[in-house]
């Protein structure tokens, strides 16, 4: 780009992050195919499980077809690696399974991985600021908060948040730091290497936190764009709608079991939706509720005008960017 604009810079920018986005979507999409395809043929040969009735087949009826494969011989698999020439159980199965997601719930558990935010200490700040102009050495007495407050940080000058925050973009560079590196992909035992190797870990939150801070303003627009894309029509069938009532990401982590599988925890949490709904409804909150009507009534309003200028001008909202002048 010649002499290119702050616009014409953003929408370089995120022409090569969704080319390269794509690109990594379509490298998953055939890893994930090739997988199928050898799924499906141990399900239709070893298993007799056409693709027509494994649509409909419970998750029990596949682990006791598989246990007795194993039991007959005609077919074995080494998923204990403590005694290969036993049998294994459903429980087996789901260890296997869920060997990541239980070490993932462990941390969780255990408050290994520090979740909490840093947040300035404004007493601390205040106190250094009268040392710094004053000449007067801080208190540390009066400017450490109350247990309740939160923790404090970096010599008193923050204190940790008392909510813990954990996101889905976190939790992909926990397992791409930590689990995906920590075990063996034959038997699913944790690797000496990655015990003994604490510079390559701390590399790796490195490179991962550098990628956050790069990253972070396309995700979120990407983000919000899809958003509002996905709930459109809810939106537009309820007019106070502000987006679907979950649990957060966090709370999911600490309601799930070890062995819990995908399709039973989703279950599980299917059911909790409608009596934890009615619960939060008794309490009501007048300020809360004014806000809401009031991010409603300009979210409306933005979306009414949007409409009515791409109604006005089809071309209102399309960015030409010129690579060259003559063009």
């Amino acid at each position: 780009l010649k002499d290119p604009g702050f616009l014409d810079v953003m929408v370089f920018f995120w022409f090569i992050l969704f080319s390269g986005y794509w690109a990594f979507c379509v490298a998953n999409f055939l890893h994930e195919a090739r997988e199928a395809a050898a799924m499906s043929t141990l399900f239709d040969d070893r298993l007799g499980i056409s693709p027509k009735e494994l649509q409909t087949i419970e998750w029990h009826e596949v682990v006791s077809r598989l246990e007795f494969l194993q039991r007959s011989g005609k077919y074995t698999v080494a998923i204990n690696t403590a005694n290969r020439g036993a049998g294994f159980t459903a429980r087996d199965i789901a260890c296997r399974v869920m060997r990541k997601e239980n070490y993932l719930i462990a941390l969780l558990n255990k408050g290994v991985l520090p979740l909490q935010l840093p947040l300035p200490n404004w007493q601390g700040l205040a106190s250094l600021a009268a040392w710094c102009l004053g000449g007067f050495g801080p208190d540390r007495a009066a400017v450490r908060p109350s247990e309740e407050e939160g923790e404090l940080v970096l010599g008193g000058l923050f204190k940790l948040s008392r909510r813990s925050f954990f996101t889905g973009t976190l939790e992909w560079a926990i397992h791409l730091c930590v689990l995906n590196q920590m075990l063996n992909e034959k038997d699913f035992t944790i690797r000496n290497e990655f015990l003994k190797d604490e510079g390559a870990l701390r590399s790796r939150f490195w490179w991962a936190g550098f990628l956050h801070i790069v990253l972070m303003p396309f995700v979120l627009v990407f983000m919000i764009i899809h958003f509002f894309l996905k709930h459109a029509q809810e939106w537009r069938d309820k007019q106070k709608y502000l987006g679907p009532r979950q649990w957060d990401h966090l709370a999911l982590w600490h309601f799930r079991e070890f062995n819990e599988l995908p399709h039973i925890f989703d279950r599980r949490i299917a059911l909790s939706y409608e009596k934890a709904g009615r619960y939060v409804r008794r309490f009501h909150s007048l300020v809360l509720a004014t806000v809401c009507r009031g991010v409603a009534f300009v979210s409306g309003a933005l979306v009414a005008v949007l409409v009515l200028v791409a109604a006005l001008d089809d071309d209102a909202f399309l960015f030409h960017v010129r690579p060259y002048d003559d063009h």
